[in-house]
C-alpha cells in the first residue's frame, strides 16, 4: 500500500493564497456585498421571534436591503459616501416599522472600513454621521432598537471604529518607519557612493603620479642610452639600470593602489607601504640619474605627520620633479620642506627655460598641476605655481595637518 501523502494540500492551499493576494481588492469587495446581501435577505425570509411587531417584508423592505449591502463594494473606494448612504437607508427603514434584520451588521464592517481606509476628517465625519442617523432611528422608536438593542448597536458600532482607527495608526507608523528605512538606505548608498568616487579619484591621483614620473625618468634614461650607446656603454648600461629601477618601483606602486595582488585564501598580498617624506632622497636619486641636479631640503618634522598629509607631500615634489624633468631642459632644481605651526611649506623650482610655465596662482593647464590642486584642496591648503623671477618655474605649496606628539623612530 502506497504511503499516504502528508500535507499534500499544502502546497494547493498556498498557491491558492497567493492567487488571492494578487486580485484586484475591487472584486472581493464586490464578492463580500453579496455575501452580506445574501445573508441579510436570508434573515428578512426567516424572520425573528418578535417578527409579528414589524411590517410584513415585500419588495421595498428586500430593495433598501439590498441596497444597504451594495455599499460594502466601495467600502475602500468611497467608505464615507458608502457610510452615508448605508445609514440613510438602514434609517429610511425604520420609518415604516420595517425590520433592519442584518442591515446594522453592514454599518459595523463600513464603520471599520471608513476608520482604516479614509482620512482623520472623514472617518470623523462617517461617526458623526452614524451617531446622528443612530440618533434618528432612536427616535421613532422601532421594534428592534429599543432599550439595550440601541445601546449595544451604538457600543458595537463605536467599537468598530476605534478598532480600525488603531490599526490605522499602527498601519500609518510602519508605514513612516519604512520610509525613513529607505531614506537612510538611500543616504547610506549616496554615501558608499560618494566614498567610491572619492577613491576613484584618489588612485588616479596616484596611478597619474607614479605613471607620469616613472615614465618620464624612463624616457630620459632611454634618450640617454641611445645617445651614448655607441660611445660610452658604460653609461648606457648605468640608464638602462635605471629604467629597469624605476620599471619595478611602478610597478610595485601600481600594484599597491590597485590591490590586484591576492594570496590564494583571497586576502592581499604583502606590498610596499605607501611612500611618505622619508623616500623623499630616494626619489630624489632617481631624478639625479635621470640628469636633472636637486637640492633636497627637508627640516625635522615637529610632529608625527598624519600619513595622508606627508603621501600628498610627497606625490606634490613628485610631480614637481616630473615637470621639471619633462619641460625644464637643462636645469637644477631646488626642493625645500619646512614646518610652519600646524602647516607643511613645500616648494618645488628650477632655473630650466620653464616653457609649461603659467602664471603665478593660476590653475595651470596640465592634469599634474590639477592633480596637486586637489591633494592640498583635500585639506584646506593652497598651491601657487608660475614662473620664478630670472627664469625657470616654481611650485608652492602649504598643507595644514594636526599636531600630534612626535615619537622619534630611532
Amino acid at each position: 500500500m502506497p504511503p499516504f501523502p502528508r500535507f499534500a494540500t499544502v502546497p494547493l492551499v498556498k498557491s491558492l493564497l497567493r492567487r488571492a493576494r494578487q486580485l484586484d481588492p475591487w472584486i472581493w469587495d464586490v464578492a463580500f456585498a453579496l455575501v452580506a446581501a445574501v445573508f441579510c435577505v436570508t434573515v428578512l425570509v426567516i424572520g425573528t421571534p418578535d417578527e409579528d411587531k414589524f411590517r410584513d417584508v415585500d419588495a421595498i423592505h428586500v430593495i433598501i436591503t439590498l441596497a444597504v449591502c451594495a455599499t460594502l463594494a466601495f467600502r475602500r473606494r468611497h467608505p464615507l459616501e458608502a457610510l452615508v448612504v448605508a445609514a440613510t437607508l438602514i434609517v429610511v427603514l425604520t420609518f415604516p416599522n420595517y425590520q433592519t434584520g442584518g442591515a446594522p451588521t453592514v454599518l459595523f464592517f463600513l464603520m471599520y472600513a471608513i476608520a482604516l481606509h479614509d482620512t482623520p476628517t472623514r472617518s470623523q465625519i462617517g461617526l458623526a454621521v452614524v451617531v446622528v442617523g443612530v440618533a434618528i432611528a432612536a427616535l421613532n422608536r422601532p421594534p428592534d432598537l429599543r432599550g439595550g438593542n440601541i445601546v449595544g448597536t451604538a457600543v458595537s458600532l463605536t467599537g468598530a471604529w476605534i478598532f480600525g482607527t488603531v490599526l490605522r495608526h499602527r498601519r500609518d507608523s510602519l508605514m513612516e518607519q519604512v520610509k525613513e528605512a529607505e531614506q537612510r538606505a538611500a543616504i547610506e548608498t549616496e554615501r558608499h557612493a560618494r566614498a567610491v568616487a572619492e577613491e576613484r579619484l584618489r588612485i588616479a591621483q596616484e596611478l597619474h603620479d607614479v605613471v607620469a614620473h616613472s615614465m618620464s625618468v624612463i624616457a630620459v634614461q632611454a634618450g640617454v642610452g641611445a645617445h651614448v650607446l655607441d660611445n660610452d656603454p658604460a653609461e648606457a648600461r648605468r640608464a638602462l639600470e635605471n629604467i629597469s629601477t624605476t620599471s619595478r618601483s611602478t610597478l610595485n606602486e601600481m600594484r599597491r593602489l590597485l590591490g590586484v595582488l591576492r594570496n590564494e585564501d583571497g586576502s592581499k598580498a604583502e606590498h610596499v607601504p605607501a611612500p611618505r617624506l622619508d623616500d623623499l632622497p630616494a626619489l630624489v636619486a632617481r631624478v639625479e640619474a635621470s640628469g636633472v641636479a636637486v637640492d633636497l631640503s627637508v627640516d625635522r618634522p615637529p610632529c608625527e605627520l598624519p600619513t595622508g598629509v606627508s603621501l600628498s607631500a610627497y606625490r606634490i615634489v613628485q610631480e614637481a620633479l616630473t615637470n621639471v624633468l619633462r619641460h625644464a631642459g637643462p636645469a637644477r632644481a631646488h626642493v625645500a620642506v619646512t614646518y610652519e605651526p600646524g602647516t607643511i611649506a613645500i616648494e618645488v623650482s628650477d632655473d630650466g627655460r620653464g616653457l609649461a610655465a603659467t602664471p603665478l596662482g593660476t590653475n595651470g593647464s596640465g592634469h599634474g598641476i590639477a592633480g596637486m590642486r586637489e591633494r592640498v584642496a583635500v585639506y584646506g591648503g593652497s598651491l601657487h605655481t608660475g614662473p620664478r623671477p630670472g627664469g625657470g618655474f616654481v611650485v608652492r605649496a602649504r598643507i595644514p595637518y594636526e599636531e600630534t606628539a612626535y615619537e622619534d623612530p630611532k
